[in-house]
């Protein structure tokens, strides 16, 4: 399982994964020329790659294009709430991760394509069912 992250998770984040022995990458590794690339063209990329997301953007949750762009894309989709990020400094962010890694990846592994969790601090994952 490939997980591909955002701008709205700090690009360190998938270097730590890697260190787990995780396929991840973020959208500036993905797309260096394109650091700021529109979501409505990566989106399609990682579809096409059967990739999973890791976001904290709640735009694309929210906004009805992007949201019907990822239901039609079947991307299994890690909504992580931004109280995880917003205060905390990027090494806490990465051990966040560190410490909750193989629940995530566990929980894409069985999931059908398309599944989307909300994933909070404990953390609790969230299936969320308006998708």
């Amino acid at each position: 399982m490939t997980f591909f992250c955002d701008n709205n998770i700090a690009v360190q984040i998938p270097r730590v994964l890697r260190a787990l022995d995780a396929d991840a990458y973020h959208l500036s590794e993905v797309f260096p020329e394109q650091r700021n690339k529109p979501d409505e063209e990566w989106i399609p990329y990682i579809a096409e790659r059967e990739w999973a997301l890791i976001t904290a953007d709640k735009t694309i949750r929210r906004d009805p294009e992007q949201r019907a762009l990822l239901i039609r894309s079947c991307i299994t989709t890690f909504f992580i709430e931004k109280a995880i990020f917003c205060l905390a400094p990027v090494e806490e962010q990465c051990i966040w991760f560190i410490r909750h890694w193989r629940r995530l990846l566990e929980a894409a592994e069985r999931a059908p394509r398309g599944t989307h969790y909300r994933v909070s601090k404990k953390p609790d994952l969230q299936k969320l069912s308006d998708y």
